[in-house]
């Protein structure tokens, strides 16, 4: 449900001239690696709902770590189940300290 209603907001946001008029120069991207690929950041913010991110239903820390880009995530890294997010964390902190980036 979460999930539905994000993507119709993404999708209203995307119908609309005025929202990246706003934010001139905007580009609205679908998917995190299609910005990832475009924009090649140096860092990223996640600034997400936390269902949105720290879990591999959602691995937008991974994804971000692994085009190059360093992490500064606004919540808590994961609310997945404990197993679920002690596999996660593990993961994403072995790819931050292999690629030699920030994570915080």
């Amino acid at each position: 449900p979460q999930t539905q209603r994000a993507e119709a907001v993404v999708a209203k946001r995307r119908q609309s001239d005025t929202f990246c008029a706003q934010w001139d120069p905007c580009t609205v991207f679908d998917s995190v690696d299609k910005m990832l690929a475009a924009v090649s950041p140096t860092v990223v913010f996640i600034g997400v709902p936390p269902a949105y991110h720290g879990c591999y239903k959602f691995p937008i820390e991974l994804q971000c770590l692994r085009a190059g880009a360093h992490v500064f995530v606004e919540k808590p890294l994961s609310n997945a189940d404990p197993e679920e997010a002690a596999r996660y964390g593990a993961e994403v902190a072995a790819e931050q300290q292999q690629r030699g980036l920030v994570l915080c």
